[in-house]
């Protein structure tokens, strides 16, 4: 995709210059390196890796994840986290940001725990999983 960066944002230039690879990312396919202090590494893919996502407001990760490891607190601005876990189990949370701040956790064995619009979230594999 012919593109112009501008400061955060990437503007869309010709769509006509579209390829197929702009709306294709097999990265997420690989498993990340966890030999770090939290054990956890994400593997993101945003319109830098995928530039067909543009202004579709669409970010995906893989985030693969040592025993006893963590996924650090973070916040997603205006967005919505979806997981899905494909082996194992993971605890996952989210703090409101909306209704006092109120945390929500859940530990997921089954296909997926939507995120709504909130200040926080987190990951955890419990001890003795993964």
């Amino acid at each position: 995709m012919n593109e112009i960066e501008v400061g955060d944002e990437v503007f869309c230039t010709d769509p006509k210059l579209d390829k197929a690879n702009d709306f294709f990312f097999s990265n997420l396919c690989n498993t990340g390196n966890t030999s770090n202090p939290v054990g956890s590494v994400v593997t993101p893919t945003n319109v830098v890796q995928i530039p067909g996502l543009n202004i579709l407001g669409i970010s995906l990760v893989r985030i693969d994840h040592a025993p006893n490891s963590l996924n650090p607190p973070h916040i997603h601005s205006r967005a919505v986290e979806a997981l899905i876990v494909l082996e194992d189990t993971l605890y996952v949370g989210f703090v409101t940001s909306n209704t006092g701040n109120r945390l929500f956790t859940k530990v997921l064995v089954t296909p997926r725990i939507p995120h709504p619009e909130v200040a926080g979230t987190l990951q955890y594999p419990p001890t003795g999983q993964i």
